[in-house]
């Protein structure tokens, strides 16, 4: 495949083909197994938490613990992602999560387990997360072939969905029966499980930033990261536009379980529910990402991201005037599909266009960004909520969605070559 034209079509990437590949079925495996891990632990944490005081203000800490980190560390991970073995990063920050986590069981052994002991876990977790995420999303180019990032960005996709609505109902029992400390203990188990898999893993040599990495230098190559994204307008346009959009839906997550009560008088069931159809349908848009035409490229995936973004705002602006739980989960279908549509480009585009070196940056900015704008979107939707009411919060989102993806289709010529020149991203 041409590294500069799209004339030299990929050949096709399928998902056979991916399990054929050693190194990407030990990422995978790695993944799905931590993946799982982290539903149990978010699950275990919220209980034990709510359990042990009966506030929601502790579950909320706890949630600031988990957050704030992420936040904190995100761009100097990236820097430091761009700067070492990155096979390593993920494997040490798999080991360094599952030790930390047996300190709780082993607390609350000797009688000793505190709520602040359970903050401190969780803000140590999040520290090695903040480095595992870019890692892992930057070491996918480095077990397939340019031409199967889509059928391998689609092929996670569809498993973390799948192990979501999975993991999430069986967590529920499973906690319910053994009871929180046993789902601590799994997750510890988990983590550890998935550095076994990491070993056997084998990265295309990466190219590593120049130099080693000093904390002196640390500022001036995050402001090198920044600034790679401001000027490269094509990556800038994708990052701004999922920012965006991850911004204007920020508060949706946490007034679906107050529509459901209120709108669709469904109670934390209908919550459930719809939590499980949005993901059904991000799995099920993965699918369809993952197996597109042959020879799509730059200019065809940016036409899918922003038609799929403009989707899920039309989608939830008639989920809005749904009045029964059934209706509201096959609009939720429809929106997790719309989700997958563009996640999947969005992940292909950015490992397929930016360098090597300045991948970890990148993702660790998208995410660093994502999270950071999570707490201010959610709470100026809560307020709009108990000031508006949540059904034209939904509606407001939705509309401000697609108005901000109509106003970027005028951008889209200017940000792409001549059709002679397009980049093939392939799969």
């Amino acid at each position: 495949m041409s590294d500069n034209t799209g004339i030299d079509k990929p050949a096709s990437g399928s998902y056979l083909s991916l399990l054929r590949n050693p190194s990407f079925v030990f990422l995978w495996l790695s993944n799905t197994v931590s993946r799982m891990g982290d539903i149990l632990l978010r699950l275990a944490l919220v209980w034990f938490v709510l359990e042990k005081t009966g506030s929601a203000l502790k579950v909320g800490i706890l949630m600031v613990f988990q957050i704030l980190p992420l936040v904190i560390l995100g761009l100097l991970a990236g820097v430091i992602v761009d700067h070492v073995d990155r096979k390593k990063i993920m494997i040490a920050s798999d080991i360094f999560r599952g030790t930390a986590l047996l300190a709780l069981p082993v607390l609350s052994a000797t009688g000793m387990l505190q709520i602040w002991h359970v903050y401190i876990v969780a803000a140590l977790l999040s520290c090695a997360s903040a480095f595992f995420f870019p890692a892992a999303m930057a070491a996918i180019p480095g077990v397939v072939e340019d031409s199967e990032l889509f059928s391998a960005n689609a092929f996670f996709g569809m498993s973390s969905q799948a192990v979501e609505v999975i993991g999430a109902g069986l967590g529920g029992f499973f906690l319910a029966w053994a009871g929180s400390m046993w789902g601590i203990y799994l997750d510890s188990a988990s983590f550890f499980i998935s550095a076994g898999f990491l070993f056997f893993i084998s990265l295309k040599r990466q190219k590593l930033e120049k130099g080693k990495f000093e904390f002196s230098r640390a500022g001036k190559e995050i402001k090198d990261g920044l600034v790679f994204i401001r000027r490269d307008l094509y990556i800038m346009f994708v990052v701004s536009s999922v920012l965006l959009v991850n911004f204007i839906l920020g508060p949706v997550e946490v007034l679906d379980a107050v529509f459901s009560e209120r709108v669709l008088n469904a109670g934390v069931a209908g919550f459930g529910l719809l939590g499980g159809a949005n993901a059904a349908g991000v799995l099920f848009g993965s699918l369809i990402a993952g197996k597109l035409p042959l020879g799509f490229g730059k200019r065809e995936s940016l036409k899918l991201i922003v038609s799929a973004l403009a989707a899920v705002g039309v989608f939830l602006v008639m989920f809005s005037f749904t009045k029964h739980l059934y209706p509201a989960m096959a609009f939720y279908v429809l929106i997790g599909t719309s989700i997958g549509l563009c996640n999947v480009p969005v992940l292909s585009l950015i490992q397929r266009l930016v360098p090597d070196d300045m991948r970890g940056r990148v993702f660790a900015t998208l995410n660093t960004f994502i999270l950071g704008a999570q707490p201010l979107a959610m709470a100026i939707g809560t307020a709009l909520a108990d000031r508006i009411g949540v059904v034209p919060v939904y509606r407001i989102a939705g509309l401000l969605t697609v108005v901000a993806m109509a106003a970027c289709i005028p951008l889209i010529p200017k940000l792409l070559p001549p059709k002679k020149e397009d980049v093939t991203i392939g799969f």
